[in-house]
């Protein structure tokens, strides 16, 4: 179950983040009035082809922090038509900068002739 702290004080932050660092995600945001929100939830596991891992976590907008393996069937479904529709949209970004670092290379090509009166120029 996600846990949360706010503190004034930087060094009482460090030194509560200290205390429970094992075992625990942790995250800290700075607040708008500089005080420190320090936010964690137990790292909990889980087995896959018989080999035990620490779940991931997820950290919703409003900061919440949960175990991947507690998400809720709708918000897990959300989470992967994001992670889906970034994914595209990457591809896009990538492809586009293929197809311009192609167009730049193809501009920047020397020709055969030139090449080749280039060599002979250097060879003599």
């Amino acid at each position: 179950m996600h846990q949360t702290k706010d503190f004034i004080d930087p060094q009482q932050a460090i030194e509560f983040i200290q205390s429970i660092r094992t075992g625990n995600v942790i995250d800290v945001v700075t607040k708008a009035d500089g005080t420190f929100c320090v936010n964690w939830v137990a790292i909990k596991k889980y087995v896959a082809d018989g080999v035990e891992y620490d779940d991931e976590v997820w950290t919703t907008q409003d900061g919440r922090m949960i175990n991947c393996q507690d998400l809720e069937l709708e918000h897990a479904k959300n989470i992967i038509r994001m992670t889906l529709r970034n994914e595209r949209k990457y591809r896009e970004q990538d492809q586009a900068l293929a197809e311009a670092l192609q167009t730049a290379v193809k501009a920047l090509s020397v020709t055969d002739d030139l090449t080749d009166d280039l060599a002979e120029r250097v060879l003599h």
